[in-house]
C-alpha cells in the first residue's frame, strides 16, 4: 500500500504482514520457518527423524540420535534396529552377530553353535562338541546327563541309553552294554543290575535275567551261566539222589539245602517245593 505525500509514494508497513511472507524461498512460510534466513534450511526434526524441508522417519537398521539431524546413521557392526524412527541401536544378543552395517536384524547362530558375547561384529561361533547340546533357546552349551550321551558335534538333545545298556557318566560320548551276569529293562539308565541268586544272564547288552531250571539255585548273585546253577533252591533240597521238592507237610526257606523241614503243630504246608509254613485259622 502506499500513500501520496507530495510526488512521493510512502509505503505503510504497518499494513503488511511479515509472517505470510517467505524471505528464504524455500516453499515454508515465515511463521513455520525454523531458519527463514537460510533456503536450505526449514525444519528442525526430533531425534528418530531427519530432514532439512520436511522430516522423514528412520528406517530399520538406521537411527537418529539427535534433534536438528539431515541424515540417518547406520547401525554400526555388532548393532542392529528392526524398527522404523529410533534414536539408538541395538547390541546383538549372545547367539548372534551383526557383521554389516545397517542391519535390520542380526545372524543367528546356525542350530547347535553357540556364541557367549553381544555386540559380536563377526561369526565367530563355536560348535557344540560331543557329549553336550544346546537346547533352542540357550546360549551356553549343556552335558549330557548320566544316562544320555551324544556322540555327534551340534546336536540340540542327547540320546538315551537304551535297554540293556548304560551311561555311568555325564558328558558321554557312548553307551555300554550290561556285561554278562547284568542286565537293565530301562532306558536312559546310569548302572546295570546284578543277576540275582537262582539267576543268570548269559550275553552282553541283556535286558532281563534268566531263572535256573526248577529246584536248582547259583547262590550268588552275578551269575554268567547256566552252569552255575548247582544247588538246591529255596523249597527243595539235595539227597542222596539229586536234588528233590520238599513234599506237601514240609518246606524249606534256605537254599543248598540238605533236607526239608516239617510243618509245626499249628501249620500247615498244602503243596510241594514250599519255602514256608501257613498258621492255621482260629477254630481249626
Amino acid at each position: 500500500n502506499y500513500q501520496r505525500n507530495g510526488d512521493e509514494y510512502v509505503t505503510k508497513f504497518s499494513e503488511v504482514k511479515l509472517d505470510n511472507f517467505d524471505f528464504d524461498r524455500d516453499d515454508s512460510p515465515n511463521s513455520i520457518d525454523f531458519s527463514p534466513g537460510d533456503g536450505s534450511v526449514s525444519i528442525f526434526c526430533d531425534p528418530g527423524q531427519f530432514g532439512n524441508i520436511v522430516c522423514i522417519t528412520s528406517q530399520p537398521g538406521y537411527f537418529v540420535p539427535d534433534h536438528g539431524m539431515n541424515y540417518q546413521v547406520p547401525c554400526e557392526l555388532g548393532y542392529f534396529q528392526p524398527n522404523h524412527g529410533k534414536s539408538f541401536c541395538i547390541p546383538t544378543p549372545a547367539g548372534s552377530f551383526a557383521n554389516q552395517v545397517g542391519m535390520a536384524s542380526p545372524e543367528e547362530c546356525s542350530e547347535g553353535w553357540h556364541l557367549n558375547q553381544i555386540a559380536s561384529t563377526f561369526d565367530n561361533c563355536t560348535i557344540t562338541i560331543p557329549g553336550f547340546f544346546l537346547p533352542n533357546g540357550h546360549e551356553i552349551p549343556m552335558t549330557c546327563p548320566k544316562g544320555e550321551f551324544q556322540p555327534d558335534f551340534a546336536q540340540i538333545s542327547c540320546i538315551e541309553a537304551e535297554p540293556g545298556s548304560y551311561v555311568p557318566s555325564e558328558a558321554s560320548t557312548s553307551q555300554t552294554p550290561c556285561q554278562p551276569g547284568s542286565y537293565q529293562p530301562l532306558p536312559a539308565s546310569e548302572s546295570c543290575i546284578e543277576a540275582e541268586p537262582g539267576s543268570y544272564v548269559p550275553s552282553e547288552a541283556s535286558t532281563s535275567q534268566d531263572p535256573c531250571p526248577i529246584g536248582l539255585y547259583t547262590g550268588q548273585s552275578g551269575s554268567t551261566s547256566e552252569d552255575q546253577c548247582v544247588i538246591s533252591a529255596p523249597g527243595y533240597f539235595s539227597g542222596a539222589v539229586g536234588i528233590g521238592p520238599c513234599q506237601p507237610g514240609s518246606y524249606q526257606p534256605l537254599p543248598a539245602s540238605e533236607s526239608c523241614i516239617e510243618a509245626e503243630p499249628g501249620s500247615y504246608v498244602p503243596s510241594e517245593a514250599s519255602t514256608s509254613q501257613t498258621p492255621c485259622q482260629p477254630g481249626s
